[in-house]
């Protein structure tokens, strides 16, 4: 079957497999060298948004973020979205502010803390904290970036069912690609 397939010499002077390439004004075969990376093949990532609360789960998704914007030389955003149901809740008790400040200083800790590794890789990072649904927030500020970055809980069973998942509703509804990254999980001797 291989065989029948069509090869052509690729820049690098090797001969290498195509793959069709169908419709467009480009219709035919790409040549596919082994010389060249995938992500050259894609479309670049030029702006690269990475939400985050700060946990172990973002922690590991703004990693993966980060060292993919190195590669391609993305510009980051780090978005941070205060939760409507805390602040609901710092809206009905007579302690208001210093709960919302609370809520506050999580959410620029959180994005600072993206910025800092971002520094460390020689990574430029900018920060946003917005105040709403994580889920909503994320999806509406989709548009302005070509990849979303983000953890995800991995809740199942009832929790999921009760609380759901903002990576889930972000991907559904985003205007952009979503690389959700799951943080693995550890096994009993650990």
């Amino acid at each position: 079957m291989l065989d029948a397939m069509p090869s052509r010499t690729c820049r690098h002077g090797s001969k290498s497999m195509v793959r069709p390439i169908l419709g467009g004004a480009g219709s035919g075969y790409q040549p596919i060298c082994p010389s060249t990376p995938l992500f050259v093949l894609m479309e670049p990532f030029r702006r690269i948004l990475i939400p985050t609360d700060g946990s172990d789960n973002a922690k590991v998704a703004v990693a993966k973020g980060l060292e993919l914007a190195k590669m391609t030389g993305a510009e980051v955003t780090a978005i941070s979205v205060m939760d409507a149901v805390g602040l609901a809740y710092a809206a009905q008790s007579t302690t208001m502010s210093p709960i919302y400040q609370l809520l506050k200083d999580g959410a620029d800790s959180a994005v600072g803390q993206v910025r800092k590794e971002g520094e460390k890789l020689g990574v430029p990072v900018r920060t946003v904290v917005k105040e709403g649904n994580p889920a909503d927030e994320i999806a509406k500020a989709s548009g302005n970036y070509d990849l979303i970055v983000m953890g995800t809980l991995g809740r199942t069973g009832l929790a999921h069912l009760l609380l759901g998942s903002v990576a889930e509703k972000v991907v559904r509804f985003a205007s952009c690609p979503v690389m959700v990254v799951r943080v693995p999980k550890k096994t009993g001797s650990e």
